[in-house]
């Protein structure tokens, strides 16, 4: 099952992020261009960031965004990085795969280490806890289909065509004949996709080199 921390943690996001909701839902009805929706989704991100902030900082005395990280983390105290970017640009296009990714590190023999990541998905209402030694789990929020659910292996095989979800330009031109190429321009989605097992592979390249 999920510890207390990611319990609070994703209770933290959720709250924050109620404003998200909201500006994503009024940038959709407004159908506001695609460089004001970038203005737009900025703003929306710094508020979520600062309320984030704000109420982390009682549990977790290091908190590091992905867009401020350059070296290896090694703090020996209980550190949390958050990803607000990835799918913003879907945001801004009222697309719903975007996600608040979490990682919280815990320090094993003297290094900080990954114990659990979250990934959480507003609009499409989902959940994804990774967490070390316990599972992957799905957490639904939707009023008709609400539940926690702990994900198992999907398939052992490669279907002749496999779905698979990437960024990569050359992948996507050169390789079609050999796969069912997706393309979400949101990690974190196709990471679960492919957890769920509704892809075969993920293909992409760092977005923070």
């Amino acid at each position: 099952m999920i510890d207390n921390i990611n319990k609070i943690v994703i209770d933290i996001v959720r709250k924050s992020s109620r404003f998200l909701i909201r500006d994503f839902y009024e940038l959709d009805s407004h159908h506001v261009g695609v460089s004001n929706g970038t203005e737009f989704t900025n703003k929306a991100f710094d508020k979520v960031k600062s309320e984030l902030d704000n109420a982390l900082k009682k549990y977790f005395p290091h908190i590091f965004y992905s867009s401020d990280i350059k070296d290896e983390i090694c703090l020996h105290q209980p550190v949390i990085l958050i990803d607000l970017t990835d799918g913003a640009n879907n945001f801004a296009r009222s697309l719903p795969f975007f996600s608040i990714s979490i990682v919280i590190y815990k320090s094993y023999t003297d290094k900080a280490t990954p114990d659990s990541v979250i990934f959480y998905f507003p609009i499409i209402k989902e959940i994804f806890y990774l967490q070390r030694n316990r599972g992957v789990w799905l957490e639904k929020i939707s009023n008709s289909n609400s539940g926690l659910r702990r994900l198992k292996h999907q398939k052992d095989y490669l279907p002749p065509k496999p779905y698979v979800a990437t960024n990569i330009p050359s992948i996507l031109q050169d390789f079609s004949s050999y796969f069912q190429i997706m393309q979400f321009n949101c990690f974190s989605f196709e990471f679960c996709l492919l957890l769920l097992g509704k892809i075969d592979a993920v293909i992409t390249i760092d977005r923070f080199s």
